[in-house]
């Protein structure tokens, strides 16, 4: 009767925010009682002493939803989840967010959650940070929120008015102590700062790069042959891969997972965002990577052999760009192979041993570590919140260290709470920045 009460009174609350036929999915989507069985069966190290945090994930990616998942069984809790699909689209606009919060939709998510996470795109928080700001204490979300972005920190949102807000939250000597910010990939960090000037406190926490495909059959004739599942920004590297003339599988979206490619003698990867879910996954399992060296990537963008979206976010790093990427970072480098040019990719491909550094068994060892202390570094967010979790049903070790992102030289942080003071950064020195490393 509680539950029935609860939904009726949201429904009214927020029929100016939503179409009906939203509002039916809003109480199909969201899980007030406990997790699915599948999900119960993910629980094996349960904190049954401790006390638990109740805790929604508010998330429309299927990779970030099972991550979550994941995470959440090696901390021994619990996780229901919302699509944001079912109250807005991408990139939801302030008039929107606006009556998400006036409607109490927002603070009654929150009165029933300790803590609240929101992955991939960033914008999908909106409505929960507009409500910290609001001078209605009653509309305000009153539980923690883990702004868990995996990609795309502005993605159809990449105005001032977004900028803004996020600038103003983290700057907000009340609101900033109510969000958590955690990136999978330094890229977030830093382009948020750059962007947006905001500078809170991150963790940077990889994805666990956990799968639970179970490796499909191989014949033997294709265990000796390297994988390529080319994607659609790069098409034209697929044609010149062709060219060389070397035996090779194309694989498409159902190739069977980490544990299927482990099975071939390697994966050629030619990325198209600055970290996947795949580049974790095949860690974790020790696939064999082979990808384009710093300098080779650089020339397939100049060229225009792949058609890397995201170059106009990783140039704001400098020189320094390769950094921001996870396929260059200094942790990861030491697990892939990289190849300097199209002869070099099949130089390798046609040497007798490809795995030379015994990638295959080490990958996993090294990438269980860096697992290992994302882990503690959540079990450090929600120790923060008063919630002493365990980690593999044990105490949690050592976690990731807090740290801040930094602004081009020259360029110096808004302290004030002033948004004039703001916005003449924003559009003088910072755009100025923007345009010169962005060449336009």
């Amino acid at each position: 009767m509680l539950l029935t009460a609860v939904c009726l009174w949201i429904s009214h609350m927020i029929k100016v925010a939503v179409s009906a036929a939203a509002l039916v999915t809003i109480f199909m989507v969201v899980s007030w009682q406990s997790l699915s069985e599948q999900e119960s069966q993910l629980l094996t190290h349960n904190n049954t002493t401790r006390p638990s945090p109740r805790v929604l994930h508010y998330n429309r990616h299927l990779g970030a939803q099972a991550e979550m998942r994941h995470v959440a069984s090696r901390l021994g809790i619990s996780v229901s989840s919302m699509d944001p699909a079912s109250v807005s689209d991408y990139g939801i606009d302030a008039a929107a967010s606006d009556s998400l919060v006036e409607s109490g939709f927002v603070a009654e998510l929150c009165a029933r959650n300790d803590a609240v996470v929101v992955s991939d795109t960033v914008p999908d928080a909106r409505p929960f940070l507009h409500s910290l700001l609001h001078s209605n204490a009653s509309v305000r979300c009153s539980a923690a929120i883990i702004i868990h972005a995996t990609n795309r920190f502005d993605y159809m949102r990449e105005d001032e008015d977004f900028h803004r807000l996020i600038w103003t939250v983290s700057n907000h000597p009340t609101a900033s102590k109510h969000v958590f910010w955690v990136a999978n990939n330094p890229l977030e960090p830093m382009d948020m700062a750059r962007t947006a000037l905001a500078l809170p406190k991150w963790r940077l926490l990889r994805s666990t790069g956990f799968s639970d495909l179970e490796a499909k059959p191989v014949a033997k004739k294709d265990a000796a042959l390297a994988l390529y599942k080319p994607h659609e920004t790069g098409m034209n590297a697929l044609a010149e891969i062709e060219k060389l003339n070397i035996p090779f599988k194309r694989v498409e979206h159902d190739y069977g997972g980490p544990k299927t490619a482990a099975l071939h003698a390697a994966f050629i990867e030619i990325p198209y965002q600055v970290s996947v879910m795949k580049l974790y996954e095949n860690l974790a399992n020790g696939v064999v990577m082979l990808v384009p060296s710093k300098a080779f990537f650089k020339e397939l963008v100049d060229k225009n052999t792949i058609n890397f979206l995201y170059w106009r976010k990783l140039v704001l790093g400098g020189n320094d760009w390769w950094k921001y990427m996870d396929y260059y970072s200094d942790d990861i480098a030491p697990y892939l192979y990289y190849f300097d040019s199209w002869d070099h990719l099949k130089k390798i491909l046609t040497s007798s041993e490809i795995d030379t550094k015994n990638i295959q068994t080490r990958a996993p060892k090294a990438y269980a570590a860096f697992v290992k202390e994302s882990l503690n570094g959540w079990a450090d967010i929600f120790s923060e919140m008063g919630f002493s979790l365990l980690v593999d049903g044990e105490e949690p070790g050592k976690g990731v260290p807090v740290f801040k992102s930094t602004l081009p030289h020259g360029i110096h942080a808004v302290s004030s709470d002033k948004v004039d003071d703001w916005r003449h950064v924003y559009y003088g020195e910072l755009l100025a920045f923007k345009k010169e490393w962005r060449g336009f």
